[in-house]
């Protein structure tokens, strides 16, 4: 660029990672135009200006997979600090979170599912406030600046769970990996679409 600076290996990485969902994103809206059996000219405009920007993203992202062993062949060194985590200890003790994470929200992340406080806990087998993660969803007030913390006890919940995007700042805690389980069954093939298939989505 213009001031000669070097990218660090960080931002290449948080570069390729925008990319990657930038990607994703446009590759999913494809399948879901692929599944309309009818024909229009929109359609057609559409699914050729998606292909155009899948293209260009995919060269992007291979340029920025490039950058990296560009830089190592002339042996400029390189700094890692992925997405805003410190370089050095914090003075509250919180190394390996973001910037961005508030002290609130690491004391949550890193406390012991029995010392938390739950708005909502569900359990298949009645002990708790709701028997399925879609009917505690439902539960978590619109638009809510405050976090809602949903504990998922042990289980296999058999559901598509979809949080829309009236519903912020919801978090979710199962009792471990293999404990808690959520398996969906939708599929383009099932009669649902690609975009509505997902078992836990974020609208």
């Amino acid at each position: 660029n213009a001031g000669g600076d070097i990218p660090s290996q960080d931002k290449v990485d948080d570069l390729k990672t925008w990319l990657s969902s930038v990607l994703t994103n446009m590759e999913t809206c494809l399948d879901g135009f692929d599944e309309l059996t009818s024909a229009s000219k929109e359609k057609e405009m559409m699914q050729l200006a998606l292909r155009n920007s899948t293209l260009l993203t995919s060269n992007s992202l291979a340029i920025a997979n490039k950058i990296i062993t560009i830089l190592q062949h002339f042996n400029i060194p390189l700094h890692r600090r992925l997405l805003g985590f410190p370089s050095k200890p914090s003075s509250d003790g919180a190394t390996g979170f973001p910037a961005w994470v508030s002290s609130k929200d690491r004391k949550l992340l890193q406390d012991n599912s029995s010392t938390i406080s739950f708005d909502i806990v569900v359990a298949q087998d009645g002990t708790g406030n709701e028997r399925s993660i879609a009917e505690a969803i439902n539960k978590v007030p619109l638009q809510s600046t405050k976090r809602f913390v949903i504990r998922v006890k042990a289980g296999k919940y058999i559901e598509n769970v979809v949080i829309d995007k009236k519903r912020q700042n919801v978090m979710l805690i199962g009792d471990g990996m293999g404990a808690t389980i959520i398996s969906g069954s939708l599929s383009f093939g099932g009669g649902s679409t690609t975009f509505r298939s997902a078992t836990f989505g974020k609208l």
